[in-house]
């Protein structure tokens, strides 16, 4: 116990100076070894997924669309460590809208405006899609180090637009 509570001690002084998590590994048999965990990554790219388009005929009126869309959020793994994918949703600067590899569809309202100036429009929906490459890397004291990468892509929002034929 006392041994426990002096690893605890030393692992909390660590954890409050450093501003990345260390973990203390402990074994009955073997050495302790502390470790750092830390996180990068690259937004690649952004993109708009088109789920829902019609068009709206010309009018000199303006006016008002409302229509109930289904869009599908995703989260798939384009290459990489699998075992990743929870750290890197916990650590990501992008927010996806999924906490899972998957997809799942909502149907949601939607209502446009249309301005009355004779065009005809295209009422667009979908979803805001990104791509992520996060690296996980974990440093031993007077160990060593390992680094796994993991490319995510997915929706982060849906939207919708007006746009002019």
């Amino acid at each position: 116990m006392k041994k426990m509570l002096s690893i605890l001690l030393v692992v909390l002084m660590v954890s409050t100076i450093m501003p990345i998590s260390v973990i203390a590994d402990v074994s009955e048999d073997g050495p302790i070894c502390l470790y750092t965990e830390t996180y990068s990554e690259d937004v690649s790219s952004a993109w708009e997924d088109e789920q829902f388009r019609h068009l709206a005929k010309a009018s000199n009126v303006a006016s008002h669309v409302t229509r109930s869309v289904t869009v599908t959020s995703s989260l798939s793994i384009k290459g990489g460590y699998q075992g990743n994918v929870n750290f890197i949703l916990a650590n990501s600067k992008v927010n996806f809208e999924l906490s899972r590899t998957g997809t799942d569809s909502t149907t949601t309202t939607i209502t446009w405006d249309i301005p009355g100036d004779n065009n005809s429009y295209y009422l667009v929906a979908g979803k805001m899609m990104q791509r992520v490459e996060g690296t996980k890397t974990t440093i031993y004291t007077d160990c060593s180090s390992s680094s796994q990468t993991t490319k995510l892509e997915g929706s982060t929002m849906t939207y919708h637009e007006t746009i002019r034929q």
